[in-house]
């Protein structure tokens, strides 16, 4: 840049490979700004038409998010050279623009300019980002056609795109047809078992590139980090973490993230805290918000909103990940509202992520009405959307407005998925809405949802609450592959149906079965057994409860305790409640309840004062 001044000072007229390299350090100083002034000047000195320039003009107005201009500059300098069509068509890849990408390909082959690996890379890359699997196999053809499946940087395009859109057989066949890989190549396919959760897969290809000497990097171990996460992989966490330990890596904020991110996923808060105290990179938001999505997930709220707060004090803007995960523990309007306020302030209110944790925070702290302007308010609405505002609807009784909700999320053409249906199922809550519980139920046979754990617990607990217990049982009976949750759902639905026989027996079979209860299968039953006045089976779920961890939940010690009380059993009722940590209203209430039903009224006043 300074010799192209002194140049132009001089007197002397710079040719076009001057211009051209001028543009290319304009480019990779990022001085976008420079952009207009370049074009400028070529424009007046005719060299437009220079190839050379045209390419590096496209790629300097590509890289700083002028497309349009981008564009507008090849079609007006129209060049046959293939450097000009490979800079334009990357960048529309990299602006986001995958289908001009391709629709310019298209452009290309039919003006006879014929394209080279540089340009396979980048189509490849448009494939993978809208997802086109079929025009990424034609991609693929022509390739093969021009021999160039042996290029390294076309290789690793081809099984990022096979990786990305769930053909890992393909990736796996285009990884080992290939005469060299580098990291790019094997962090490539390593990622694609990532995106299907195949933990097994990932390590095999992790070690088996540590074997081959291959020096790995921050994708790479990132990538490997999120598996572990995933998959819960709590051994090998530790073994990857040694190894992050003997190299560079550990410094990176990326790689401190992901691994306070692992450690929260596999609930060893202590060592996400350790590695976001000692990593070095407190001061850098990725840490923060890894860390406090962490004490999230492990229901450290207090500690969590501390470390919100202390964001905010040393001044730093947390990112919209770290908003929302303070959000989905926030149980008071009046912070809520503040917190809404500090979004606006912050310019994130617009964020479909932020704007969905907004407005589900106001629905759980009872304010539907809050909740649904904002929804309305959103310009784009995903399905995570539209599903949390019809839970808000069923959580909250608003039976007609969730159906509504439902009907106008299809008409808007997004399909429902798993949750969307659980969400809708939810607000079946009674016998007058059976009908409609059963349409969603026929719905989700006619659009091929597989009525699996999800829909199928859903599904069962809607009809249990619709008093339809037998069509409860069907669904259940339907379901190959029944787990925890089916069981749990079927028995908790026979014992609200009073149907308390049925609900211990099917107990035995889910425990013969070799499943472990928890916490909601273990009150179910034991409300079974009150119905039954059956004290000696709920003392043997007792010691289940006790040897399982199941009693420090409050909804199976006031299920203990209704039995108890109901058996007569009132010392072991004050035995069991005096163990009780933390106990809330319904067990403090069956507590008095307990002692007012066989007249100790004292000490019924005494707990109650």
């Amino acid at each position: 840049m300074r010799i192209f001044k002194i140049m132009r000072s001089a007197g002397l007229q710079p040719d076009q490979f001057a211009y051209a390299n001028v543009i290319l350090a304009c480019t990779a100083m990022e001085k976008f700004n420079l952009g207009n002034l370049f074009l400028s000047l070529v424009m007046k000195v005719g060299f437009l038409t220079s190839g050379y320039v045209l390419s590096g003009l496209i790629d300097l107005f590509a890289k700083g998010g002028c497309f349009v201009k981008a564009l507008d500059i090849f079609l007006y300098g129209y060049s046959d050279n293939v450097v000009c069509w490979n800079a334009v068509i990357a960048g529309a890849v990299r602006n986001g623009e995958s289908w001009i990408a391709l629709k310019l390909f298209h452009q290309m082959v039919e003006s006879l300019c014929m394209p080279n690996g540089f340009t396979f890379s980048s189509l490849l890359g448009a494939c993978a980002a809208v997802g086109e699997l079929d025009v990424g196999r034609t991609i693929h053809a022509w390739i093969v056609k021009f021999n160039q499946q042996d290029d390294i940087f076309v290789g690793t395009a081809a099984i990022d795109l096979y990786a990305k859109c769930g053909d890992m057989d393909a990736a796996v066949k285009m990884f080992l047809s290939m005469p060299a890989k580098n990291v790019v190549s094997w962090t490539a396919l390593i990622s694609g078992f990532v995106l299907e959760e195949d933990g097994d897969s990932t390590l095999k290809y992790f070690i088996e590139m540590l074997r081959n000497n291959i020096y790995i990097n921050v994708y790479t171990i990132t990538s490997v980090l999120f598996a572990c996460a995933k998959c819960c992989m709590a051994n090998i966490s530790y073994q990857i973490h040694g190894l992050i330990l003997k190299s560079a890596l550990y410094t990176d904020p990326a790689v401190n993230a992901a691994l306070i991110n692992l450690y929260g996923r596999i609930g060893n808060v202590q060592m996400s805290e350790k590695v976001f105290k000692e990593g070095g990179m407190e001061m850098h938001l990725s840490n923060w918000s890894a860390m406090i999505s962490s004490l999230v997930q492990n229901q450290y709220f207090s500690r969590a909103l501390e470390l919100f707060l202390q964001m905010l004090c040393e001044d730093l803007k947390p990112d919209k990940s770290c908003i929302s995960s303070i959000l989905s523990i926030v149980d008071c309007i009046i912070f809520g509202e503040q917190l809404h306020s500090y979004i606006v302030k912050v310019g994130l209110v617009d964020d479909l992520l932020v704007c969905s944790s907004l407005f589900t925070m106001y629905s759980k702290c009872g304010s539907i009405g809050d909740s649904y302007e904002l929804f309305g308010q959103m310009p784009d609405k995903d399905r995570v959307a539209w599903t949390s505002m019809i839970s808000g609807f069923a959580r909250h009784g608003n039976a007609k407005e969730a159906f509504q909700l439902f009907r106008e999320m299809i008409l808007e053409g997004i399909k429902p998925d798993d949750m969307a249906l659980s969400a809708a199922l939810t607000a079946c809550n009674s016998q007058i809405f059976l009908d409609k519980g059963k349409e969603i139920h026929g719905f989700s046979f006619r659009h091929g949802l597989s009525i699996d754990t999800v829909i199928g617990s859903s599904t069962i607990s809607m009809y249990s609450k619709c008093k339809d217990i037998e069509s409860a049982r069907r669904v259940f009976a339907y379901i190959q592959c029944k787990d925890q949750i089916l069981w749990s759902s079927l028995i908790s639905a026979y014992s609200t149906n009073n149907k308390s026989e049925e609900a211990i027996l099917d107990f035995h079979r889910m425990t013969t079965t070799g499943l472990e209860i928890d916490h909601v299968t273990c009150s179910s039953v034991l409300v079974a057994c009150a119905q039954l006045f059956r004290p000696i089976l709920g003392t043997q779920i007792h010691g289940q409860a006790i040897k399982a961890g199941l009693i420090l939940h409050n909804s199976v010690a006031s299920s203990l305790l209704t039995l108890y009380a109901k058996c007569g059993i009132i010392s072991e009722c004050r035995k069991l409640f005096d163990g009780i940590q933390n106990p809330d209203l319904t067990t403090w209430t069956t507590m008095i309840e307990g002692y007012a039903r066989h007249g100790r009224a004292k000490e019924a006043l005494k707990h109650l004062i």
